[in-house]
């Protein structure tokens, strides 16, 4: 009986091999990101794609023995877009969330980062601090919860801006919705001016884009605690179609290599000034 089922899925899997389902001569591999989010990914003077997703992209494709082709796509659309097939993978800083999960499928994560609230410089806001550096909503403890309804009442009545169709959109709602008001952005960039501007009292962003922001120039300075977890997800990933298994396991594997012999490192370093390093 054992022979025979053993049988039975070899010629099942043969089948589904002519078929083209499983096995893909991948030769060319399509990537978008999005070119608005310093220093993950944006366009120098020249018009030209630059940022670590960038680098990492060109990377992981050389590990995978593959052409890249990496293209801008706007954030809003980006995965619509990948279902219909305008390409192959998303590089684009984004995070593994149960939310984004049930649309596409991700690679194992490349990077990993805390989100953070930011104001400018001479804030009535600026002194904002926190007991905690970091707040894991996976688990939120006694004192976690503690830190967070005082963070809240801090910004109650203030204009907390984010990008739109995020995660840090999905944090702001779920956690501060009820204390604060939202306005959404649909760049990065465009929430910047209006930080700066004084249109809205507090942004949010990653750390990873906020200190290098900084340390080029911009007046900003981040408050309160970090945040990790739940809707932040499980870390930055390539993010693909469901069916394109045989593709995100490439990607894992180029991305373990990556890990193993400290590329990632050596671009977080290059990039960030820090380690966003995840745990092989």
């Amino acid at each position: 009986m054992l022979k025979k089922i053993i049988v039975l899925g070899m010629a099942t899997a043969a089948i589904v091999l002519s078929q083209g389902a499983i096995a893909k001569d991948y030769t060319t591999v399509r990537i978008a990101t999005e070119g608005a989010f310093k220093p993950w990914n944006f366009k120098d003077s020249s018009g030209e794609l630059k940022g670590f997703d960038v680098d990492i992209a060109n990377e992981l494709c050389k590990r995978m023995e593959v052409t890249c082709e990496i293209s801008e796509q706007a954030w809003k659309g980006i995965i619509p877009a990948l279902k219909v097939k305008k390409y192959d993978a998303i590089i684009a800083g984004m995070n593994s969330t149960a939310k984004r999960r049930k649309a596409i499928s991700f690679s194992r994560p490349y990077a990993i980062a805390e989100r953070k609230f930011y104001v400018m410089e001479g804030s009535p806001l600026a002194g904002v601090t926190s007991e905690l550096a970091f707040i894991n909503l996976d688990e939120v403890s006694t004192e976690e919860q503690k830190v967070l309804e005082k963070l809240k009442a801090q910004l109650k009545g203030k204009v907390i801006g984010v990008q739109a169709q995020t995660i840090l959109e999905a944090f702001v709602q779920k956690y501060m919705a009820d204390s604060v008001e939202i306005r959404s952005y649909d760049s990065q960039e465009s929430l910047d001016l209006d930080v700066e501007a004084g249109r809205v009292d507090v942004g949010m962003a990653s750390a990873s884009y906020l200190l290098p922001a900084i340390k080029d120039g911009k007046k900003f300075k981040m408050i309160a605690a970090g945040f990790a977890g739940d809707v932040f997800g499980t870390g930055v990933s390539v993010g693909l179609r469901k069916e394109d298994a045989e593709l995100s396991a490439k990607f894992s594997n180029a991305i373990n290599s990556a890990i193993e012999d400290g590329t990632v490192e050596k671009l977080s370093q290059k990039w960030f000034g820090f380690s966003l390093t995840p745990a092989e």
